[in-house]
């Protein structure tokens, strides 16, 4: 039975990436890292964004709030 996942620990990926990370015949070992590279880019983005003036509050606290949840905040 599948389990979906909490937001904070999800990356985005387009189409053939999800399928390769899902489905693909990659070792796991290389998807894990693919996945991790990704996911660290992803807390890099949303650490910009809990700090960009120019973007929304409503970003910027979503931001802010999945950094808490993964207890990554700068």
């Amino acid at each position: 039975k599948a389990r979906k996942a909490d937001d904070v620990f999800t990356v985005a990926a387009c189409s053939a990436c999800h399928s390769w990370l899902d489905q693909g015949p990659a070792p796991k070992a290389d998807k894990e890292a693919a996945f991790m590279r990704a996911h660290a880019d992803q807390v890099l983005a949303w650490r910009w964004i809990s700090q960009d003036p120019a973007e929304s509050e409503a970003d910027r606290r979503a931001a802010r709030a999945a950094l808490e949840r993964l207890e990554a905040l700068p």
